[in-house]
């Protein structure tokens, strides 16, 4: 009797259920200018961010990872994690300078918003969660985009704009997401929000 509990516990344990989030660490590494042309991000925007991308992720994880879900390692964490999210005063790639990307390297899937020329703490917000969903959906970094315009990705996903009627925290934008083909055939939708119907 003593063998079988012993070989219950552990099993219980490794279960889906009792699996850890997936962490996704944000890093600032950009310089905080607080007055001028450049002023648009700054350490006192992280609680919005953090509360914001928290509600996208949990949007998201119903439907990618949905048996672990997400969490975030905020501003300022010593935690080690393989997941990203880059905030940078330039977002370059390649040579070329980008508002935002998400890509893989030899650590994992990461993203990089830019500070500088980008926008105020509701755009750079609104990146964080458009890269981030596109990171979770495209961990290969294969540049699947997920939240991007009807007229430039063939009707797939509703707008990459905000929407403020999302009913969970309506105080911070949201961007809609594409949902994987099963999730798409079950509700008859392409996107989280329900604005663009399945073909």
């Amino acid at each position: 009797m003593a063998k079988i509990m012993l070989l219950i516990v552990p099993l219980l344990f490794s279960a889906p259920a009792f699996a850890k989030p997936i962490p996704i660490k944000l890093i600032d590494l950009s310089t905080p200018y607080t007055s001028g042309p450049e002023q648009h991000w700054t350490a006192a925007d992280y609680p919005f961010a953090e509360q914001a991308l928290a509600a996208q992720l949990a949007a998201v994880a119903q439907y990618y990872y949905s048996k672990r879900g997400f969490s975030i390692a905020g501003f300022g964490s010593t935690e080690k994690v393989a997941r990203r999210v880059f905030i940078k005063n330039q977002c370059i790639l390649c040579g070329i300078s980008y508002a935002a990307y998400h890509c893989v390297d030899s650590f994992g899937p990461y993203a990089c918003i830019a500070s500088i020329n980008g926008g105020g703490y509701w755009w750079m917000t609104r990146a964080m969660e458009h890269e981030t969903s596109e990171m979770i959906g495209d961990p290969s970094g294969k540049a699947r985009e997920i939240v991007d315009p009807v007229s430039q990705y063939f009707g797939a996903i509703y707008d990459g704009t905000f929407t403020f009627d999302y009913s969970v925290r309506p105080a911070f934008p949201f961007v809609d997401f594409l949902l994987p083909a099963k999730a798409q055939k079950r509700t008859g939708f392409s996107d989280y929000l329900r604005q663009v119907p399945r073909n």
